[in-house]
């Protein structure tokens, strides 16, 4: 099962029905097999406290990307937004990516990505195995997503798909040294730029 069945809410929804009933929460939910699952359980668990919620490297982290690609692509046509805007995926999955380069032009009240370009990931302990490749899944689907980036908060390690062709090339990227490269918007990361402020 992808999601623990306390975190599954009703369903199978449309993906319509599903953006109507998610209006009406309180709290945000991505849409899995037509199914609500709630977005806080992609976060951190700690069991000892059973509390959820993004750790401060998982908040340092969208913060460091926010502000470096923001300032890269300011002036031209992407922006990176933060987790509140969704995604919808050809595979009838809704998700909120930690952040999102969109391109091209949006309404103002749009609640879903029109554009996504690059799609970024943190990851966390309850990003187990078969969520990560469910979320690839989901989001390698999405026509206009030319690459997708999960990161690791305990270490500077990327994990980078881009798309190439009628596929997708896996690399890795590690260490403090080394560049995210971004050829999808022409564009790179000092890794020592996106880990700023956490020591390891």
């Amino acid at each position: 099962m992808l999601a623990r069945q306390a975190d599954r809410g009703p369903g199978p929804f449309t993906f319509d029905e599903y953006l109507a009933w998610e209006a009406e929460q309180e709290e945000k939910w991505e849409l899995v097999d037509g199914y609500a699952v709630r977005r806080s359980d992609r976060w951190h668990y700690d069991a000892a406290t059973g509390m959820a919620g993004a750790t401060y490297a998982h908040n340092l982290l969208q913060s460091n990307l926010l502000r470096h690609l923001g300032n890269r692509l300011f002036g031209g046509p992407c922006r990176a937004l933060p987790s509140e805007l969704k995604t919808r995926s050809p595979t009838g999955s809704g998700r909120y990516p930690d952040i999102t380069v969109q391109c091209g032009r949006s309404k103002p009240g749009d609640l879903v990505s029109s554009e996504p370009r690059i799609l970024f990931e943190v990851l966390s302990a309850s990003n187990t195995l078969p969520r990560q490749l469910r979320l690839l899944d989901d989001y390698q689907a999405i026509p206009t997503v030319e690459q997708i980036v999960f990161l690791e908060q305990d270490r500077p390690f990327a994990l980078v798909w881009v798309r190439e062709g009628g596929g997708w090339r896996r690399s890795e990227v590690d260490g403090l040294e080394t560049d995210l490269s971004l050829p999808s918007i022409e564009q790179a990361l000092p890794m020592r730029e996106v880990y700023e402020g956490l020591d390891f």
